[in-house]
C-alpha cells in the first residue's frame, strides 16, 4: 500500500470510506437478531414436536438437524458479537477523532512534550492482563500504520459478514436434512 498520511486528502477519503462501510453493520445487526430468534424458534418447535418429527423424518435426521441448528446459533451469535464490536469501535473512533479535532484537542496535540512511545506507555498504564498486552501491541502497530483502527473495523466487518452467511447456510442445511 502507498505511504498515505492519515491527514492527507487521500487518507481522509480512505478513512471516511472505511468508517462508512463499518457503520453499515447496524442493518446486519438487526438482521442477525431476527435470524437468531428464528433459528431459536425453529429449535423450540422441533423439540416440542419431537415424537411427530421422529415418525416423519427419523431419529438420525432429527439429531443432525438439531445439531446443525445449534451450530447455526453459534455462528449467528459470533456474527452478533462482531456487530456489537464494530459499533463500539465506530463510536470510540468518532469520539476520539472529534476530541482531537476540537480546538482544545489541537492545542494538546501541538504541545505534546514526550515521545510517542512514552505517551503510549502512559495511555496503556491503567490496563492490565492480556488487554494491556493487546493495547500495547496495537499502539505500537498504530505508530507505523495510521489506519490501523479503520482496518481493524473492516476486518471485523468481514468476519461478521462471513459468520452471518455461515449462520444462514447451516440453518438452511439443517432444515433440508430434516425434510429429506
Amino acid at each position: 500500500m502507498a505511504n498515505i498520511q492519515k491527514n492527507s486528502h487521500e487518507g481522509q477519503l480512505l478513512s471516511f470510506f472505511w468508517i462508512t462501510i463499518a457503520k453499515n453493520n447496524t442493518s446486519i445487526e438487526g438482521y442477525t437478531k431476527w435470524t437468531l430468534s428464528g433459528v431459536a424458534a425453529m429449535i423450540a418447535i422441533i423439540l416440542s414436536n419431537t415424537p411427530a418429527i421422529i415418525e416423519l423424518a427419523g431419529t438420525a435426521s432429527l439429531k443432525w438437524s438439531i445439531s446443525l441448528l445449534v451450530f447455526s446459533l453459534m455462528f449467528g451469535f459470533g456474527a452478533h458479537i462482531s456487530c456489537l464490536s464494530i459499533g463500539a469501535r465506530v463510536r470510540s473512533l468518532e469520539s476520539i477523532q472529534a476530541g482531537l479535532q476540537s480546538q482544545q484537542g489541537q492545542i494538546s496535540l501541538n504541545n505534546i512534550s514526550i515521545s510517542p512511545q512514552e505517551l503510549g506507555e502512559e495511555l496503556i498504564s491503567p490496563f492490565w492482563g492480556p488487554l494491556k498486552s493487546t493495547m500495547k501491541k496495537n499502539y505500537l502497530k498504530g505508530l507505523s500504520d495510521p489506519f490501523l483502527s479503520e482496518k481493524g473495523m473492516i476486518n471485523v466487518f468481514c468476519i461478521q459478514v462471513y459468520l452471518t452467511f455461515l449462520h444462514l447456510l447451516i440453518a438452511a442445511i439443517a432444515l433440508f436434512v430434516l425434510v429429506i
